[in-house]
């Protein structure tokens, strides 16, 4: 097996009755790790770097070539599983691709986007480095980012352009490099603007509530034949009134007036129409 450095890799068991207590040994030697009912105890020089994982497997991260060797298994009732070879090995930083989050060809303004940069192969630590095309000079602007994620929180028109992403690692002393571009497009949202309520509308409500406030009235003139016995109702037309319109019947509790009021924002003859016609 072979393992990359400063990455990780998974050693598997294959001794028998995993759940009988048992170690990891490294060169046939070295116990690294031994569990016991759930617990595992791992020794200083892998301490923070092992976990144990389903079937006693072992994880061993942040490899460094010094984790070359044989590795093997077995528990306590001298069951052994097959070692396992590892080989760790300085590798050359891959070439890095870049994607945007949230994923997507168009950005609209105010969106928050996040360009990330990842080379998939390559010993670790592996640095990353930031910048953009400058169109008026065709060279590129180095951004005071430092990890492989670059953010805009509010993104803007302005932010539109080629970005670059380099990664890079040492290798026994030498500096190993790639780059990767991407173009992002961030766009303007359109205002939308919201129409007015036409004055038309107000003046057509207010028309109908007139009509229905007669139409009730004339139907209790032809309903109601005699004069009431201490009170009656009557609609007068006020043409040149502009008051909103109100009703005033006198009860049989109070003194009647003689006559009931009617006010409608009505003018001229169109008012005059309809008192004739209740009349």
């Amino acid at each position: 097996m072979v393992g990359v450095k400063g990455r990780t890799v998974v050693l598997p068991c294959s001794a028998s009755h995993p759940q009988s207590p048992g170690c990891w040994e490294h060169n046939y030697s070295m116990e690294i790790l031994c569990w016991d009912e759930g617990d595992f105890h791992p020794i200083d020089q892998f301490r923070g770097r092992v976990k144990l994982l389903n079937k006693n497997s072992l994880e061993l991260s942040k490899l460094s070539v010094s984790d070359t060797g044989t590795y093997g298994c077995y528990t306590y009732i001298f069951t052994y599983g097959e070692q396992v070879k590892l080989i760790v090995r300085d590798v050359p930083v891959s070439k890095p691709s870049i994607t945007q989050n949230p994923d997507g060809e168009r950005v609209n303004q105010g969106t928050s986007v996040t360009l990330t940069c990842h080379s998939e192969n390559g010993s670790w630590p592996i640095l990353y480095s930031w910048s953009r095309l400058d169109r008026g000079t065709g060279k590129n602007i180095s951004l005071w980012a430092s990890n492989n994620t670059l953010s805009f929180d509010y993104a803007r028109p302005e932010d539109s352009g080629e970005y670059r992403c380099v990664a890079s690692n040492q290798v026994e002393g030498r500096t190993w490099s790639h780059s990767a571009t991407f173009r992002l497009s961030v766009h303007n949202v359109p205002a939308v603007d919201v129409p007015a309520p036409h004055p038309m509308v107000w003046v057509t409500l207010a028309l109908s509530g007139c009509a229905v406030l007669i139409a009730v009235l004339s139907w209790r003139r032809r309903t109601h034949t005699h004069t009431l016995e201490r009170g009656q109702t009557e609609l007068q037309a006020m043409p040149t009134s502009s008051k909103p319109s109100r009703i005033h019947e006198t009860s049989n509790h109070q003194q009647s007036t003689g006559q009931d009021d009617v006010y409608c924002p009505l003018s001229g003859n169109r008012n005059e129409e309809l008192y004739d016609t209740l009349n």
